[in-house]
């Protein structure tokens, strides 16, 4: 039987090694986690981390800084607006955050005023 393998083709020269890859971090994701937290807290900031980057770079500029800095420090009812303001529509979120217009819900106006102050200080 023939080799169906072309004659230009390199043919391995001894045993063939894989080198284990290997798995993707991010360094500020990695910087930022304690090696205290439980596996779960780290994979729920990861989580949060990658839904925080948009389809907008201005998006991004705004969230990623913001949740790899500030999010941990933020009381349980305005961690939970943030994952509410992930939800939302990155057209809506660019609007508000350019302060063109405000969102009806008292709690995502709470949350887009949290991250323009951390961004505008007075």
């Amino acid at each position: 039987m023939k080799s169906v393998i072309p004659y230009w083709y390199p043919r391995p020269t001894g045993r063939l090694r894989l080198e284990p890859t290997p798995a993707f971090t991010h360094d500020s994701m990695v910087n930022t986690m304690s090696e205290t937290s439980a596996p779960s807290e780290k994979a729920e900031f990861n989580r949060l981390w990658w839904h925080s980057r948009r389809g907008m770079l201005e998006l991004d500029n705004l969230l990623i800084p913001f949740v790899e800095q500030a999010y941990r420090d933020l009381n349980a009812e305005d961690q939970a607006r943030y994952r509410k303001l992930l939800t939302c529509e990155d057209n809506d979120m660019f609007e508000w955050f350019m302060q063109r217009s405000r969102p009806e819900d008292p709690d995502l106006q709470r949350m887009v005023g949290i991250i323009l102050k951390r961004v505008q200080p007075d």
